[in-house]
């Protein structure tokens, strides 16, 4: 579990265990994935917003590490997003694996909402990479004049999820909007979300952003809701009948677990689980086929 003040706990037979992880841990952690081949090589991928504060330079970083006993060595950063103007204690930068060999990285907006649609900007895209951090020479936009070449997807305001569904291969994200017009997005190579071209949120105050939520040439979502998402999972598998092929969204502000089926990539209907459980920051299909929740304001797993 990577906590934001900077610490990496390990549970056991369900015991936050006394010491942490060591070596070089980060602060302003953000997410933590496995490496697919993590069984075999112990590599860790952590994402991290260095926000000292003054005049620092502020950045999303992605960084690699092998966990040795309970250890992190050889650590090594990836990639730097940035920099960044202003306090980024929001800011998403979520990982997910492909099964090519890929690794997804997403950076969010802070302020200059049309950063999202400036492809020589970081901000409000996804990246994709190699896992040793070289950048696809089958990216979008890799021979696009002025673009930053690890650009995956554009047009995004934070996202908060990413994810692989484990069936079709396909990688998904949840995204953050203001007041309502939540998303979930399926990522695809080159495509515009949006924002704040488009949307289905309203400003804080009411108003209007868009008058319409859809665009041609615009990547619409797959469903939009009104819950502060955070992180996602899918299940699959017996465990839970009824529930085989769903998806599993945190609800930070809702406080609660959201439950979305879809057909054919056609919201069908929406469940609202464990309400008023806490902010839920975190959401996992374990390999026990057992679905984890994570709270960050009640501290439960």
């Amino acid at each position: 579990i990577a906590e934001r003040g900077g610490r990496l706990v390990l549970v056991r037979n369900g015991k936050v265990q006394p010491a942490p992880i060591g070596g070089n841990v980060p602060k302003g952690l953000r997410d933590l994935k496995l490496h697919p081949n993590f069984s075999q090589n112990k590599l860790i991928y952590i994402s991290y917003y260095t926000d000292e504060g003054g005049t620092t330079p502020r950045y999303s970083v992605l960084m690699r590490a092998r966990l040795d006993g309970d250890k992190l060595v050889d650590d090594k950063v990836l990639y730097k997003a940035g920099p960044f103007k202003g306090n980024g204690e929001w800011y998403g930068s979520k990982i997910a694996f492909d099964y090519k060999g890929h690794v997804f990285f997403t950076v969010g907006i802070k302020s200059g909402r049309t950063t999202a649609q400036d492809l020589s900007l970081p901000d409000g895209k996804t990246m994709r990479f190699n896992d040793d951090g070289s950048i696809p020479t089958d990216n979008p936009f890799v021979n696009t004049k002025g673009a930053l070449p690890e650009i995956y997807t554009y047009g995004h305001r934070v996202h908060e999820g990413l994810a692989r569904d484990f069936k079709t291969g396909r990688i998904f994200s949840t995204e953050f909007g203001e007041l309502g017009g939540d998303e979930l997005n399926v990522i695809k190579a080159g495509a515009n979300y949006g924002w704040p071209l488009v949307s289905h949120s309203l400003e804080y105050n009411g108003s209007i952003i868009s008058e319409t939520p859809f665009r041609e040439g615009i990547e619409a979502p797959v469903h939009h809701y009104a819950v502060a998402p955070s992180d996602l999972d899918f299940v699959y598998g017996n465990r839970y009948p009824g529930w085989n092929g769903n998806i599993f969204i945190g609800g930070l502000a809702a406080k609660m677990l959201y439950r979305v089926v879809l057909k054919n990539d056609t919201f069908s209907h929406e469940e609202r689980l464990l309400e008023n459980i806490g902010r839920v920051r975190d959401v996992k299909m374990g390999p026990d086929q057992l679905l984890y929740v994570l709270t960050e304001d009640t501290g439960l797993l």
